[in-house]
């Protein structure tokens, strides 16, 4: 699990795993028994995103 502010740094979310979707990082977030994808972020492109996401790792 690791934790991650959203672009808009109004939320902190603990995500099991992380993925970049066209423009936008969506994060597997687990809540109680379900898992779900939730909205991390969304860029000019999915290269600038790809650029945010690696520059974590």
């Amino acid at each position: 699990m690791l934790w991650i502010a959203t672009q808009d740094k109004q939320s902190l979310v603990n995500v099991k795993e992380v993925t970049v979707n066209g423009k936008k990082i969506k994060g597997l977030v687990s809540s109680g028994t379900l898992d779900e994808w939730s909205h991390l972020g969304k860029y000019e492109s999915n290269e600038r995103a790809l650029e945010v996401l690696n520059k974590y790792l």
